[in-house]
């Protein structure tokens, strides 16, 4: 087994790791946003 091959497979899967979280963190924040301004309306009162 090659060293640096599997320090470079942990480093792709860390990056993978950390997209996908900034990905759905900003979906999640959007999310959000749409619940605070349709409450802010007065959608749900």
């Amino acid at each position: 087994m090659n060293a640096p091959l599997n320090k470079q497979d942990r480093d792709r899967k860390r990056a993978l790791i950390v997209f996908q979280i900034t990905i759905y963190g900003f979906l999640l924040s959007m999310f959000i946003l749409q619940l605070v301004w349709s409450f802010q309306r007065g959608w749900w009162n």
